[in-house]
């Protein structure tokens, strides 16, 4: 069985580290974890459902989707996205600035929300 090279290993370590960085983008800040921080909003993935659907949160909250079950599914919004499809774990937005940012599944029709960020 032939090794692989220490140039493709590093490659292959680069391309996992790349598709972590972005598991918690934000529409007013950088990357963030997605494990659980005191004060998390969270919204759950539940069947072909987000739960609640819609959440007003003030500007600086964090919100967590936390995947409950073993249904694939990613969340998507113009201004953030899950890095992947996922079906299990979670994902976590800080939203700084003020506005109303719809989101979805884009896996199943019908399932979307919306985050509605107050001063």
């Amino acid at each position: 069985m032939r090794r692989p090279s220490r140039l493709r290993s590093s490659a292959i370590v680069g391309v996992l580290v790349a598709l972590g960085a972005g598991c918690g983008t934000s529409p007013a800040a950088g990357p963030g974890p997605a494990a659980p921080e005191p004060g998390d909003v969270v919204v759950r993935l539940v069947g072909l459902d987000f739960e609640p659907r819609s959440l007003e949160v003030p500007a600086g909250a964090r919100v967590r989707w936390q995947w409950t079950d073993s249904v694939v599914h990613n969340v998507v919004s113009t201004d953030f996205a899950s890095s992947r499809e996922l079906d299990g774990g979670a994902h976590a937005v800080r939203f700084d600035r003020p506005g109303t940012f719809p989101y979805r599944c884009t896996l199943h029709a019908g399932m979307d929300g919306a985050i509605v960020v107050t001063p």
